[in-house]
């Protein structure tokens, strides 16, 4: 098993050069992406190198929170709430990284990232129909690598920092940094390697930890340059003569590694590598010169890094699969977890757990007993997916719909765009049907049956509050370059080359409306955009219109029931579903999906169980 490492190190200039220059104009910017909340980067083995880099990245890129967690650590983690989740797998097809995407599934976190070197994986084919998931998949030119991590690892590093920060020229494939002290021969062979590092250093430490420990090159230590002054120095009091050191510092760290070196003792090996940057290209770099380091590694201890040896038991050890929960949740458990916001062992050791399932349970019967006669539904993220929404409504969609108008249900789309979605629904239902469908147009501020033309909304004069609000958002200097639309009832503001995403762009919206104290508006957001609307303006006044006009019971789907989502006071009536985000509220706006279901696939599920005015309940 494996493959010579030479030829991988020969490899090396080749993939740093296509990793540069690969398009990845079509791939969604991950820093525009990314959360306003924290991140969870799941990875093992060598892809644990990237996921701390990937981890640095983000917290430098977008002053968040980023944590690194193992397949496992994921997997027994009791709820992690409110948080990005990134899954970083070369081969995209172990059973740990499959069981941390079983575990994405259960979670639903706010948005899901896959890095992977195998685009035909089965952690890709999984990931391609969740609604929340991004997916960043390539395939190295030149073949898999051997037992080590090493091209996929090199082409990871690159694509992430392209994903953050903009590519500068690549470097020539040695090491960026300056090298002085003993040579390799003397630091490594028959002695422990004790790794000191900058904390930004940090993942070419691991990298140089995680090589020597899978290929048994040696044994090796790690800590940053001030942890090790708590104790771990004792290491070289007590086994100096088997002893090195490899001392990593940058720009920030020079002179307290000046220090350290200083106070060492004078006959332990040691070699520094100083770099004179701290960016991420510098980490690449010093991950490059690890890649090479092990292979002196392994020229000394007599193995090839790229084939140790992988003895049968280690084969299935590998193979194993983590079986640490025996059964699934329930999607009544999901439903719960959702409402609450917190997992079940916690409501069960709060007592808490008894008022939620009562809740559930008198929510379900309302359900169950309705004759539903209208439906309301948001357009965005529930029947077409946030990242194609302009595209046009599945044929799936299409047709669970015609079915239920053709049944006698009425309908309504209650959404924050214009005349678009006119031009989505006019060619995928029949003439016959326009008639039993109605559209909420700018969140509800214009109400117009399909049958009925929209080239003119727009010519109305502008509200007052509006045109209040909007001179207080063009004249405020942090919201310049950002685009903004006006319409007479409604200002969608995205925030264009900034990057934000919409949480933080609603804060940043109602910042400076509360400075201008314009209390006469409101602010929601969508998957995508941030509204100002009149007070008097709702995605609610679709459901009393259907409810006048079916004479019966209206069933709301939206996928952002939270305020200040913009489906908040929609799925505030009864009978309200989400197929993603859940108010507080433990009488309406549940979500009834179960594990990998969300955004149109949720919206397919709640379709499909309504039979004849009726919602089926069972076997979901």
């Amino acid at each position: 098993m494996g493959r010579d490492y030479q030829s991988e190190l020969d490899q090396l200039a080749e993939t740093l050069r296509w990793a540069r220059d690969y398009d990845i104009s079509s791939w969604v910017p991950a820093k525009g992406r990314a959360s306003t909340v924290s991140a969870i980067i799941v990875a093992s083995g060598g892809s644990l190198v990237a996921a701390h880099f990937l981890q640095a990245l983000y917290e430098r890129e977008t002053g968040r929170v980023a944590t690194v967690a193992t397949p496992l650590e994921y997997v027994l983690a009791d709820r992690i709430d409110d948080a990005d989740v990134w899954l970083l797998s070369a081969g995209g097809g172990n059973a740990d990284i499959l069981a941390a995407w079983r575990a994405v599934l259960e979670r639903r976190p706010r948005h899901v990232f896959i890095v992977c070197a195998q685009p035909m994986s089965a952690l890709v084919a999984a990931a391609k129909g969740y609604a929340s998931a991004t997916i960043y998949a390539f395939e190295v030119p030149g073949g898999r690598d051997g037992f080590l991590a090493t091209n996929s690892l090199v082409a990871f590093l690159v694509f992430l920092a392209r994903l953050f920060v903009s590519c500068r020229a690549i470097r020539n494939p040695t090491p960026g940094c300056r090298v002085d002290g003993h040579d390799t021969t003397a630091l490594l062979k028959g002695r422990s390697l004790l790794v000191v590092y900058d904390p930004g250093l940090k993942a070419i430490a691991l990298d140089v930890e995680s090589r020597f420990s899978e290929a048994a090159l040696g044994h090796v230590l790690t800590s940053d340059l001030r942890n090790f002054a708590h104790g771990r120095h004792v290491w070289l009091a007590k086994r100096g003569d088997t002893s090195s050191v490899l001392l990593l510092d940058g720009p920030r760290t020079t002179t307290i590694a000046d220090d350290t070196r200083a106070l060492l003792p004078a006959g332990v090996p040691l070699q520094r590598w100083t770099f004179a940057d701290d960016d991420p290209w510098t980490v690449i770099d010093g991950v490059i010169a690890s890649i090479r380091f092990a292979s002196e590694g392994g020229r000394l201890s007599g193995i090839d890094p790229g084939r140790p040896g992988v003895p049968d038991f280690g084969s299935r050890l590998y193979g194993l699969a983590p079986r640490v929960r025996a059964e699934p949740r329930t999607w009544r458990q999901l439903a719960i977890e959702s409402k609450a916001g917190r997992s079940l062992s916690r409501l069960s050791s709060s007592g808490e757990m008894a008022r939620y399932e009562i809740a559930l349970s008198h929510f379900e019967d309302t359900l169950r007993l309705a004759s539903i006669k209208a439906l309301s539904l948001d357009f965005d993220g529930t029947l077409v997916n946030t990242v194609d929404r302009f595209g046009p409504i599945s044929q799936e969609v299409v047709d669970e719909l015609t079915r239920l108008l053709e049944q006698g249900i009425l309908l309504g789309i209650a959404t924050g765009r214009g005349k678009s979605v006119r031009t989505a629904l006019l060619d995928r239902f029949p003439s016959s049907l326009h008639e039993r469908i109605d559209i909420g147009y700018y969140n509800c501020g214009v109400l117009r049956n399909l049958s009925l033309g929209a080239n003119d909304l727009n010519h109305e004069p502008a509200r007052p509050e509006l045109i209040r609000a909007e001179a207080a958002l063009r004249s405020d200097p942090d919201l310049s370059g950002w685009k903004m639309e006006s319409r007479p009832t409604q200002i969608t503001v995205e925030a264009g080359r900034v990057g934000l995403r919409e949480r933080e762009l609603w804060f940043r919206v109602s910042e400076v409306l509360a400075r201008a104290e314009a209390r006469d508006v409101k602010v929601v957001h969508s998957s995508h955009s941030v509204d100002i609307l009149p007070l008097d303006v709702s995605k609610s006044t679709m459901v009393a219109h259907l409810v006048r006009r079916s004479g019966g019971a209206c069933l709301q789907i939206g996928d952002r029931g939270l305020w200040p989502g913009n489906d908040a006071e929609m799925l505030a009536a009864p009978l309200s579903l989400s197929v993603d985000e859940v108010s507080c509220d433990l009488v309406t706006c549940w979500n009834l999906l179960g594990p990998g279901l969300a955004g149109i696939d949720g919206t397919l599920r709640y379709l499909r169980s309504i039979r004849h005015g009726q919602f089926e309940l069972e076997d979901r």
